[in-house]
């Protein structure tokens, strides 16, 4: 059935609040998923898998059409295989913690953070088969521990040791449907928290003694207004709330540790510049930290990739970080980047991105290193895919040396005019940088662009992005620790005291909060455009005013650009946190900014490519 355009009179209530920020296009609902649960990925690793597969609720596709069905296993508790053949009614898509194990290092990894909320007011969203409830049950040894739980047919059984406690209630309602999560953020289910007003101090103070917690992965993924996955989504609206002090941040900044797919998590940690877009850039006005406690090994995606030696760079900082702090990796959990930094540290080898020509794993990287055998012989298909594969790493070799010599020149620059050298020197190695890119191919200019910013919002006194900052290092996990076995990760999202102008939002005020919204959106419609002139495509006039009064758009110490190329220009995406706030806070006091209907109206002719919605992409490098 052909999908139809909605409004947000008609949007289902389901995540509305998401309305504010997200323009709806299409409500797609579940039709013919790309993904399909198969037989390999209902593996039962632990005691809670085989129980949950015992259940015969989660069936392969395969097995769900064959002509010949198993006979029915014996349900949970010992029930007889007549009664296993109940039809149990729930959420096929949910997947859930299996691993006593994960639980137990992930608790103990983050142990020294968690303590602060001992004894505190638990809410916990979708907690399905319940070990990791459990188990964060018996360390924080909470007070309240509301369980928000929409199929409890299928789930008490599990859930039972754990209500059993007293300071334990389920709650059978969705945590991701506001209306129904707004009527548990109550004092008759939270006697002990106080509501706190958004305009005052209180608002950007820390409330320790209320944790949530919350399991956000589904196989396959669920589709809704246009988002690839549903968790996007939610995960979007629980940071939104910090600003508006919306959900569980009413009581305060409160912290949220949710587990999501590996895709659905990129949008707000990404681990490539490329993958920063303007759901990641408000993340890092919001919180004070995104960590991912666990997840995988390996390149966060298949399409995008930056310099090795960045990431190699950003491990090492992270393993120096976790020492001065005395946390150590559980065994058998430790990531190859972490064994790589560790690596580097004992061997005092120098890792200092930019200092050599860029290095990126590719596909064929593999081939080239394993041993090249006598028998193979000229023109063979093997000797072939060597052959291809040896020319495109020289041409690789080339195309990253180019891109260092380039790399060079801005950074000569750069230092000429920190140290005053005369104007004529600087403008002539400009211009020869400028001619340099002007004559060459598209490919290597937009490899230059990419390799160039990467290492901007690496190189600065504190790294761009979240991942980069990151405390620790994630535990590895495997797929069949979690069931259905696909891989899962868990994020640490700790909200953090904001600009006021972000808060100024609702009736009554001055909508500043909302004009930063839609200014962040009109500018990360074009996030390579540079600064000033993507200022002026919001509204004519705006760079005269604000840019002269953001001292650290200039300055190379704060992220700044100082060099005067039309190649190397400080764009929208390399805008760290400071200059966001120094831009928006300018744009408030500019005595011809447009007004708050003007600005929304100009808003109207843009569209949503500024905002990540899905877990795919495109790019080059």
């Amino acid at each position: 059935m052909r999908p139809t355009r909605v409004t947000p009179l008609r949007m289902p209530s389901l995540l509305r609040p998401c309305l504010r920020n997200v323009r709806p296009r299409l409500i797609i609902r579940r039709g013919a998923a790309t993904e399909r649960l198969e037989p390999r990925l209902l593996q039962a690793t632990s005691p809670l898998a085989e129980h949950l597969r015992d259940l015969n609720f989660w069936e392969a596709r395969e097995a769900r059409h064959s002509p010949q069905t198993a006979a029915p296993r014996p349900r949970l508790g010992g029930r007889t295989a007549q009664r296993s053949k109940e039809r149990l009614t729930g959420d096929k898509a949910r997947v859930n913690i299996v691993s006593e194990k994960l639980c137990d290092d992930t608790i103990s990894y983050l142990a020294k953070s968690l303590e602060r909320h001992k004894g505190c007011d638990l809410v916990d969203v979708y907690p399905g088969a319940g070990l990791w409830s459990r188990k964060l049950n018996e360390f924080l040894e909470p007070r309240t521990h509301i369980l928000m739980e929409p199929d409890t047919k299928l789930y008490r059984p599990f859930l039972q040791p754990l209500l059993d406690s007293p300071e334990a209630t389920l709650v059978p309602k969705s945590g991701i449907v506001w209306k129904e999560l707004d009527a548990v953020l109550t004092p008759e289910f939270l006697p002990h928290q106080k509501l706190v007003d958004r305009k005052s101090e209180e608002a950007n103070q820390r409330n320790d003694t209320l944790l949530v917690t919350c399991n956000l992965a589904f196989y396959p993924k669920k589709k809704f207004v246009g988002f690839d996955s549903v968790a996007l989504l939610v995960l979007h609206q629980f940071v939104d709330s910090i600003k508006s002090s919306g959900l569980f941040q009413k009581y305060g900044q409160v912290r949220m540790l949710v587990w999501v797919r590996r895709e659905d998590k990129a949008g707000i940690l990404p681990r490539v510049m490329q993958r920063r877009r303007r759901q990641a850039n408000e993340t890092e006005l919001l919180c004070d930290w995104v960590h991912e406690v666990v997840g995988y090994d390996g390149r966060d995606s298949s399409v995008f990739a930056r310099d090795s030696t960045i990431d190699r760079a950003s491990a090492l900082a992270t393993l120096k970080r976790m020492q001065e702090a005395g946390i150590t990796t559980p065994e058998g959990r430790m990531s190859e980047a972490l064994k790589t930094a560790m690596a580097d540290l004992e061997q005092n080898r120098p890792v200092v991105p930019g200092s050599v020509p860029s290095s990126i794993e590719r596909a064929y990287s593999s081939l080239l290193e394993s041993p090249l055998s006598a028998d193979i012989k000229v023109g063979t298909e093997e000797f072939n895919k060597r052959q291809k594969s040896q020319w495109r790493f020289n041409g690789d070799v080339r195309r990253f040396q180019f891109i260092h010599d380039l790399q060079k020149m801005i950074d000569d620059a750069t230092a000429m005019r920190e140290a005053g050298r005369p104007a004529e020197e600087c403008e002539a190695l400009e211009a020869r940088f400028d001619d340099l890119l002007s004559r060459t191919t598209q490919v290597n200019a937009s490899d230059f662009g990419t390799a160039k910013d990467n290492l901007h919002i690496w190189r600065q006194p504190e790294p761009v992005m979240h991942w980069d900052r990151r405390a620790i290092e994630p535990l590895i996990a495997s797929p069949q620790e979690f069931y259905p076995n696909v891989e899962c990760c868990l994020l640490d999202i700790q909200p953090k005291p904001i600009n006021r102008i972000m808060r100024h939002m609702g009736p009554g005020s001055a909508h500043n909060g909302e004009a930063a919204e839609l200014i962040m959106r009109l500018l990360w419609g074009t996030p390579t455009q540079p600064i000033d002139r993507a200022l002026d495509a919001v509204w004519p006039g705006a760079a005269d005013y604000i840019i002269p009064r953001c001292p650290s758009f200039r300055d190379p110490a704060q992220g700044g650009v100082n060099v005067k190329t039309k190649h190397a220009q400080l764009s929208v995406r390399l805008l760290n946190p400071t200059q966001w706030e120094e831009l928006l806070h300018h744009w408030s006091e500019w005595p011809f900014q447009p007004t708050f209907p003007e600005l929304v109206s100009r808003s109207q002719d843009d569209g949503d490519s500024d905002y990540d919605t899905s877990s795919g992409g495109t790019a080059n490098y």
